[in-house]
Formats: structure tokens, C-alpha cells, sequence
């Protein structure tokens, strides 16, 4: 039979690897949506408009705009290169290697050579997709970075929450300072002359 219990193994390992990868860029896009309209807001900002990178907006704090800014350039970092990672397993991995079966499996006279060209083809795949033990150091450096990723993710999900909620606080106290100003206006009108007089 081709589909023995180790061979159901490397495939396995070769699905989790592929569905932690998509699960990461998953993650990163849906960061991006929430990020998107902070960013742009962070940009309008009077507070923020002088505040590069590195400036810092009180007491060794950075501004919310730097804050979210950095953010977002850490997570284009990251969706580069996952999205590159993908494109590497999937043009120079997957396919190539699918080539070759293909060609092995047009050559086999018989089950043993078909058996042979099956291993082979998954023995290729664990290889250069450093999911073999000879890479075991390497995957688990991938591992740690897909989990920072995802870590990244509920991080930028609580700074962008707490922009909004800062950016709801400003919009309340500018519209109390407006009301309090047209009150104060309306009570002493003497204190305040008319335009042109």
C-alpha cells in the first residue's frame, strides 16, 4: 500500500506546517484591517504630526501615532515574510517537487518503483520545507517566530482598541469644551461682542 502509517505521518507534519503558516498570514491581514483606520487617524492627529519614529510624547512614553505607526511597519516586517516563506514553499517546495513525482510516477514500471517515487517525493518536501531533523533547530526558530506573530497580533488588537477608545475620549471632551463655550457665550453675552462692532 502507498498510504502507510509513516507515510500519513509526513503528510501530517506537511499539513500543519502549511495551516500554521496561512494561519499566521491569516492573522497579520486581519491585524492590518484593524490597524488601517488607526494609522490613517493617528495621521490627523495635531499631537502626532511632529512625532517621527523615535519621539517620544511625555515621560518616555511614545505618542499613540508613533506607537501605531511602529506597529504597522512591524507588521508589514512580518507579512513579508510569511508572504515570502509562502511563495518559497509553494514555487520552489511544492511544485518543483510535484514535477519530479510527476515524472518518477511516468517512469515506474511497477508499485515498488511507484512506492519509491512516492517517498521520495515526501522525503523532498520535508527537506526543503526544513520540517526534517536535519532542520529541526531551524523549524523551531519558524515555530517561535509564527508564535510571535500570533502574540503580535493580540497585541496590536489592544493597542488599536485602546487608540479608539482614546480617540472616543478626545471626541467627548472637545464636544464638552464646545458646549460649556456656546453655554458660557449664551449666559454672558456682554463678555463676548458681537463680530464687527
Amino acid at each position: 500500500t502507498v498510504f502507510t502509517p509513516p507515510v500519513m505521518e509526513k503528510y501530517l507534519r506537511i499539513f500543519n506546517f502549511l495551516w500554521r503558516l496561512k494561519r499566521v498570514e491569516y492573522a497579520l491581514s486581519a491585524s492590518w484591517h484593524v490597524m488601517k483606520p488607526n494609522v490613517v487617524a493617528a495621521r490627523g492627529r495635531k499631537s502626532d504630526r511632529n512625532s517621527g519614529p523615535g519621539v517620544q510624547a511625555s515621560e518616555g512614553h511614545l505618542s499613540v501615532g508613533a506607537a501605531l505607526r511602529r506597529c504597522q511597519t512591524l507588521r508589514n516586517e512580518m507579512s513579508h515574510f510569511v508572504t515570502n516563506l509562502q511563495y518559497y514553499l509553494m514555487f520552489e517546495v511544492l511544485e518543483c517537487s510535484w514535477v519530479d513525482f510527476q515524472v518518477a510516477m511516468s517512469a515506474a514500471s511497477g508499485l515498488d518503483e511507484l512506492i519509491a517515487a512516492h517517498n521520495s517525493y515526501l522525503s523532498s518536501i520535508l527537506v526543503k520545507a526544513l520540517l526534517e531533523d536535519c532542520s529541526a533547530q531551524l523549524a523551531a526558530k519558524l515555530a517561535d517566530l509564527f508564535d510571535l506573530c500570533l502574540r503580535f497580533k493580540g497585541f496590536s488588537d489592544r493597542l488599536n482598541q485602546a487608540a479608539q477608545d482614546a480617540e472616543g475620549r478626545s471626541f467627548m471632551d472637545s464636544r464638552r469644551v464646545k458646549e460649556r463655550s456656546s453655554e458660557s457665550n449664551s449666559a454672558f453675552p456682554h463678555l463676548h461682542p458681537a463680530p464687527g462692532s
